[in-house]
């Protein structure tokens, strides 16, 4: 009942909070859509300027000589009759004054165009400066020769100012470095502008080409072109000019001309050569025979050449007059081959080929190359190695030639390794019959192949019928398997079997071990003789001379599974264990009994305390 009234009072709230607000707003339509304005009228009277004055200066207040009137930021604060202060930004037509080419402080009047007095504000002129040269275009030429004038025609030359302004001042500049008395392929020529005292520079490189004859030109033949064998040169009436390689050219004195070539000993047309200042021209002459000549032997000259398989011939001529003096014969000079070449490998029972080609004519000889084979025995057949995988490649088999040398070398042992030796088959409990040495020689230039191989070394076992089984080890005393029918056969590995192409094995024996006699005296009975007495009655281990190792820990024979050989100490054995079982058992019954009674004492506490619950 409690809740349904509460429930009951908070809907009713509800309901008048809610009609109180319908009429406020009901209130408030009604007065803003009824009645009319009762406000009263304000007369409105006009403000006026009274004053007009620079709010903010322009940013830009300097300037360079040239350039145009800039207001912005500039303000401008607008004071009325009635109080009011306003801001108008300046306008460019609302300023005057503003003079772009007359350096120094120039005033801009500025008049606001709706009343008020003028105001100004101040900007500062000035003439821009130079701040670099550059050279915008290169003089028309540009090499030159030693000793000729720099020519600066067709070169511009402009000047950047620090206001960004360009002028071409190629009138103003002058040049250094201008000396071409030195050849270079990079000189360098200054260019120099001087301006508000300061002085600015570009620079530029020429190629400067040493002055050198270029050629010597005839200009006029000697007069004398024909002589006699035997007549001496005349030069008379030669005139020759030297041209340089800047087209000038000059005549050179005689002392600086040299002739070369003139030989009048040969008759015919020739050649004389006239040098001057390392340039040199040449002209022709003509050498006829005179009716006393003898010959002259000239050197012998080849008229056909030898070759490998054929003779040449030669001949010696008359200097003057050409003709054939004596002729002569060149030897064949035999074929110079190169080094050989695989043409075919050579593989396991089939031959190769090898050929190599004669420097000179280019003839070919060729060669058969032995075949290979994978197996090396040597030469008395006892000892053998075979490659596993041989048979395929020059790698996997043994070098055409290969011979494998194989010794006892026991006898030549010195005693010190047949000490070592013996050790190692005492170690075994062998004995050792040979040392032997296996040696690979191999033909010159070739090296032992590479793999795993097999090794196998055949000796007489009939020779040595005391031994029942035979040792093959290694020098390192690596031990090999047992043998087969009087041989070793055993792995290995090429060319580490073998250190440097060799390797040394040992053959040992084994005796067969001695068989002991049977023992000649029963062992007394057990339990009857003293310790020591047994100690004293032990017989000997035949051949060694001291007891058996056996003979102090006699034991009596184990008769306990034998009811028909039982004695009387085993009967009084068997009663001692019957007095224990006895023992024992009457235990087991005490234990049985306390257990019981415990049992039931746990059983009463349980039963009192579950009832009393």
């Amino acid at each position: 009942m409690k809740n349904t009234r509460r429930l009951y009072l908070r809907r009713i709230l509800a309901a008048a909070l809610t009609l109180l607000a319908a009429a406020c707003v009901a209130a408030v339509s009604a007065a803003a859509t009824s009645g009319e304005d009762t406000t009263p009228e304000v007369p409105i009277v006009s403000a006026v300027i009274t004053g007009v004055r620079i709010g903010k200066a322009p940013d830009k207040t300097e300037y360079y000589v040239g350039e145009d009137l800039s207001v912005a930021g500039a303000e401008l604060l607008i004071e009325y009759s009635d109080g009011r202060v306003e801001s108008a930004a300046v306008r460019e037509d609302w300023c005057s004054g503003f003079d772009a080419y007359t350096a120094g402080s120039c005033e801009v009047t500025v008049t606001y165009p709706e009343g008020g007095s003028p105001v100004k504000f101040t900007v500062s002129i000035v003439r821009p400066s130079v701040s670099f040269i550059t050279v915008k275009k290169l003089p028309d030429r540009t090499s030159y020769y030693t000793g000729q004038t720099f020519s600066s025609d067709g070169i511009s030359v402009m000047a950047t100012y620090n206001n960004g302004y360009t002028e071409d001042v190629t009138p103003d500049v002058t040049f250094s470095g201008t000396d071409l008395s030195e050849a270079s392929n990079s000189h360098r020529i200054t260019v120099v502008l001087r301006s508000d005292g300061k002085q600015f520079t570009a620079s530029f490189n020429v190629k400067v080409i040493a002055r050198s004859p270029a050629s010597l030109k005839i200009v006029k033949a000697p007069a004398k072109t024909e002589y006699g064998n035997g007549d001496p040169f005349d030069p008379s009436g030669i005139e020759l000019s030297v041209v340089y390689n800047d087209g000038s050219a000059e005549t050179p004195a005689a002392d600086e001309v040299k002739y070369t070539g003139f030989d009048s000993s040969k008759l015919g047309a020739g050649t004389v050569t006239a040098t001057a200042r390392g340039v040199s021209a040449g002209f022709g002459i003509n050498i006829v025979l005179s009716a006393s000549h003898v010959h002259t032997a000239s050197a012998p000259e080849t008229v056909t050449p030898a070759t490998c398989t054929a003779s040449g011939s030669t001949r010696v001529l008359c200097s003057v007059c050409g003709q054939i003096v004596s002729t002569g014969i060149i030897p064949a000079t035999g074929h110079r081959f190169g080094e050989w070449v695989t043409d075919v490998p050579a593989t396991p029972g089939a031959a190769g080929k090898k050929s190599r080609i004669c420097t000179v004519c280019g003839f070919a000889e060729s060669e058969d190359i032995p075949p290979l084979s994978a197996r090396a025995v040597s030469a008395d057949g006892r000892f053998s190695v075979t490659l596993k995988d041989g048979g395929m490649t020059e790698d996997s088999c043994f070098p055409a030639g290969t011979e494998l040398a194989f010794a006892d070398i026991l006898p030549v042992l010195t005693n010190a390794e047949r000490d070592r030796y013996a050790a190692a088959a005492g170690e075994r409990d062998g004995t050792v019959i040979s040392v032997f040495s296996a040696e690979f020689k191999l033909p010159g230039g070739t090296k032992l192949p590479s793999g795993d191989a097999k090794a196998v070394l055949g000796f007489d076992a009939a020779a040595h019928p005391e031994y029942v089984k035979y040792l093959l080890f290694t020098a390192d005393g690596v031990l090999f398997a047992v043998p087969q029918d009087g041989r070793f056969e055993f792995d290995t590995v090429l060319p580490g079997g073998f250190p440097g192409g060799m390797a040394t094995f040992v053959l040992a024996g084994v005796k067969a071990p001695v068989t002991q006699p049977p023992e000649t005296s029963e062992p007394p009975a057990p339990n009857t003789v003293p310790a020591t007495e047994a100690e004293e009655t032990d017989p000997a281990e035949p051949g060694t001379g001291t007891q058996s190792s056996d003979a102090t820990s006699h034991e009596p024979p184990d008769r306990s599974h034998d009811p028909e050989e039982t004695t009387d100490g085993e009967e009084t054995d068997m009663a001692v264990d019957t007095e224990k079982l006895g023992k024992i058992f009457g235990g087991a019954g005490l234990l049985t009994a306390g257990l019981f009674v415990t049992a039931l004492a746990v059983a009463f506490v349980y039963r009192r305390f579950l009832y009393r619950r």
